[in-house]
């Protein structure tokens, strides 16, 4: 059986939110920068100290150039932040210690959009109890499915054309229009969609 290809990329260090007050307490931003676009698997890490998170994706616009690497050449050819994985809890309680150091993975159908043709991820880490005065993402891997190439294509049909169709009916039938909050890092915007969304659309379509 073929093992999934670990990904080359770049974790930065955690860094504050700078203009949202509501969410600058007990709130950090960790980044991995993918050599090239590519298709995830999963993601590993291990968590430190961290409540909960949230995933945020960016793909590029053409899957098939690498992406540039200067800011500003870099934005005008990346597509738009998608909320991937929203609050999921790695501590229980923050008040305890269960949960702070385990090994975490996260797989591309706990995705709320596709991971094919990523480029770069956001991980909004959250602690509110300010007792754990440092909390962070260690030792973070991605993979890719066992059968993909360097690229953004992983070769894979059938069950992965259904996953892309419900994460597609899910996309549509989010409404990002209500209780949206915007917040940014150094390098650019990225919106927390807090709005509603219609149960009967979440289905796949026929055919």
């Amino acid at each position: 059986m073929m093992q999934p290809r670990e990904i080359v990329c770049t974790v930065d260090s955690p860094s504050p939110v700078t203009d949202s007050p509501h969410l600058a307490a007990g709130c950090l931003m960790q980044d991995v920068t993918l050599a090239s676009p590519e298709s995830l698997h999963e993601i590993r890490f291990r968590n430190f100290y961290v409540h909960s998170l949230s995933v945020w994706v960016q793909r590029a616009a053409s899957e098939d150039v690498p992406p540039p690497t200067s800011a500003a050449a870099r934005a005008t050819r990346l597509g738009p932040w998608e909320l991937s994985i929203r609050d999921r809890t790695l501590m229980p309680n923050p008040l305890y210690d269960t949960g702070s150091q385990d090994y975490v993975t996260i797989s591309r159908k706990q995705s709320g959009v596709d991971w094919r043709g990523v480029v770069r991820l956001r991980f909004v880490l959250r602690q509110p109890v300010p007792h754990w005065r440092q909390f962070r993402l260690e030792e973070v891997r991605l993979l890719a499915p066992p059968s993909s190439t360097p690229g953004g294509g992983d070769g894979e049909e059938g069950p992965e054309d259904e996953w892309s169709k419900l994460v597609e009916a899910t996309r549509a039938a989010v409404h990002a229009d209500n209780g949206v909050q915007v917040f940014s890092g150094a390098d650019g915007q990225i919106a927390y969609i807090g709005g509603s969304y219609d149960v009967q659309t979440l289905q796949l379509p026929d055919g």
